[in-house]
């Protein structure tokens, strides 16, 4: 689910990228307060497919507004958006 929110944001069409999704994970810090966490990883590949040009890993997190799904899930979209925003980033270095 990850990998197609990100495709979709149609941002990565010219380039052939392996997106991993490590963690996601709400962790609850007191019983009022949580966070979401993120890592993942991208790998940039050339015509090849058995020769990675270059991989990334990324660590995103934010606070939640509320311990709950509701704002966990809330917070995996909004952490989607960032990773796509750090990703389309990162390419034009490579």
């Amino acid at each position: 689910m990850f990998e197609q929110l990100l495709l979709s944001t149609g941002k990565f069409q010219n380039y052939a990228l392996i997106i991993w999704l490590h963690v996601f994970e709400q962790q609850f810090d007191a019983p009022d307060r949580a966070r979401v966490i993120m890592r993942f990883s991208v790998e940039d590949y050339s015509g090849d497919p058995d020769e990675t040009v270059t991989s990334q890993e990324f660590y995103l997190e934010q606070p939640t507004t509320t311990p709950d799904a509701a704002c966990a899930v809330s917070g995996f979209a909004n952490l989607t958006r960032q990773a796509a925003d750090r990703i389309q980033a990162w390419l034009p270095g490579l």
